[in-house]
């Protein structure tokens, strides 16, 4: 595994739609403002095929530099950066997991310098 991928949903455990200020709900730039304060930056964030302005659901991708190859060692890195971000869909953690694209917007924000 070379990528972590936050899936992130805004929705609770029953799956319903959370609004900006309640419990577990995160939009992609206060997610973003905690990568800076964290010391860690995604290489792009997007938008999944079902976001929309009314209900943002995105995922953050994590480039690690080099492969993990140890199987246990991803998962322990993978629940690592999933515990920086409670928000995210905590069903998404296996490190062999596949993750559709997107036809909507995509921040590459390796470009970014970091502020």
């Amino acid at each position: 595994m070379q990528l972590g991928v936050l899936d992130f949903d805004n929705q609770d455990s029953r799956k319903n739609r959370l609004q900006p200020g309640q419990e577990g709900y995160i939009d992609p730039l206060d997610m973003l403002d905690r990568c800076v304060r964290l010391g860690i930056w995604p290489a792009c964030i997007y938008f999944t095929l079902s976001s929309d302005i009314n209900w943002l659901r995105f995922r953050a991708v994590f480039d690690f530099k080099k492969p993990i190859m140890d199987y246990r060692e991803a998962r322990k890195t993978m629940a690592k950066l999933m515990k920086k971000f409670p928000e995210c869909d905590s069903q998404c953690k296996n490190p062999n997991r596949l993750f559709l694209g997107s036809n909507g917007e995509v921040w590459e924000t390796w470009q970014v310098e970091q502020w």
